[in-house]
């Protein structure tokens, strides 16, 4: 028996269990219902077509004001991208706050929160336009990333940890300052980020009870789908 034959086999069985992506697909508007006879309160929305944008007001109490946005790309037969917000508890648990698929990544307003992102345009441009006033953070993991591309080699990177996670005025200005000795364009590329206040630990809001400067807490969340990125869309949305 040649290869191409198991593997057919094998997606025959897996229809046969989970059911076909078309099919799961067929029935979001009706999961969509369930959620809202079943869950009272609950917001759920399925659109065939992009929808203009979506907000979620009010905030959530017993949860940290920082929420971490990102995204997985899903396998198999209609690919697209499972977004979901995370949020922290008092004992820094992941709660997730909302999550939902589209073809692309998405193109509330509530100045009590945080978000931070790794500054992918679909999310910066949605923030922009119907969130503007929210603090925002960057991930410190990503930019460290885009740091080591553009300056590489072990003082630059241990250079960007000391401003990046600086956690007062003063040893802050002390790295800009050796940071500026080393090399004036490391200086100039952290100015482009924009405001210090989402970048440096030392500038962060004091309201939002966190020190939190990396998604972790949502790649974590995306890393538990595992294999169930590839199942049908209902068995992905119901398998946690």
């Amino acid at each position: 028996m040649c290869i191409s034959t198991l593997y057919r086999v094998r997606k025959k069985a897996l229809i046969e269990i989970h059911g076909g992506h078309d099919v799961s697909y067929n029935h979001l508007p009706m999961y969509c219902e369930v959620i809202h006879s079943t869950n009272p309160g609950s917001i759920a929305h399925c659109a065939w077509n992009p929808p203009t944008h979506g907000c979620l007001e009010g905030s959530f109490s017993g949860y940290r004001g920082l929420s971490g946005i990102d995204g997985a790309h899903l396998i198999e037969n209609y690919a697209g991208v499972l977004l979901s917000a995370i949020a922290l508890d008092g004992n820094n648990d992941i709660f997730p706050v909302a999550w939902g698929i589209r073809a692309l990544e998405p193109s509330g307003r509530n100045d009590e929160w945080c978000i931070i992102s790794d500054r992918q345009k679909g999310i910066e441009n949605a923030l922009s336009n119907y969130w503007p006033k929210c603090d925002r953070r960057i991930c410190c993991k990503h930019l460290s990333k885009n740091w080591k591309r553009k300056f590489a080699g072990p003082l630059m990177l241990s250079l960007f940890w000391r401003v990046y996670g600086a956690y007062s005025p003063f040893t802050f200005r002390k790295a800009m300052e050796t940071l500026k000795k080393v090399n004036h364009m490391e200086v100039e590329w952290l100015a482009d980020l924009g405001e210090q206040s989402a970048w440096t630990i030392h500038k962060f809001n004091p309201v939002v009870t966190t020190d939190v400067n990396k998604s972790n807490f949502v790649e974590s969340f995306n890393a538990t789908l595992g294999i169930e990125r590839c199942k049908p869309v209902l068995t992905l949305l119901e398998c946690k």
